[in-house]
């Protein structure tokens, strides 16, 4: 990546940073890593963030969208609603909401499955399927998702 001249001073430091770089349908977003100067860049697809408004219901998107590209979630979301999809019978809909809690000062993306349920008898069954899910496609990820995502299942 070559680095505009006017963020380096007369002794070859850099003294700013692009906050972001567009490419073609790609954004790059360097970042410093320690006195060094060390930049990591990080590419997002415009594409993909695109693909994820087609397949979620997504509340309060600008800010919704804003989190995920930031936390890195694109991949790992469009990763999860096909997993969803073969997983999970009589999928309705599946949506993003951000959580907040501004006094604790957190945020946390809810993947939130609607499925069809045709009796009450089924509620112990989808329990333990949105369970099985988390333990088999959640937890391996968290060192990826580092708690910025949750999965609630819920019945129509």
């Amino acid at each position: 990546m070559n680095v505009n001249p006017s963020l380096i001073d007369k002794n070859g430091i850099l003294i700013d940073r692009p906050k972001s770089v567009k490419v073609s349908n790609y954004e790059i977003h360097p970042s410093f890593q320690n006195e060094n100067y060390e930049i990591s860049v990080t590419v997002q697809s415009e594409n993909s963030i695109r693909d994820l408004e087609d397949l979620y219901t997504i509340k309060n998107k600008t800010e919704t969208l804003n989190f995920i590209k930031e936390n890195q979630l694109v991949d790992v979301l469009m990763e999860a609603y096909h997993e969803i999809q073969n997983f999970f019978e009589q999928v309705i809909e599946v949506k993003l909401e951000l959580y907040h809690d501004f006094e604790e000062e957190w945020e946390t993306l809810f993947l939130i499955v609607k499925l069809r349920m045709n009796s009450p008898s089924k509620m112990q069954e989808m329990l333990d399927k949105e369970e099985m899910f988390i333990k088999k496609w959640l937890f391996p990820k968290e060192k990826l998702i580092k708690g910025r995502l949750k999965i609630s299942v819920e019945p129509v």
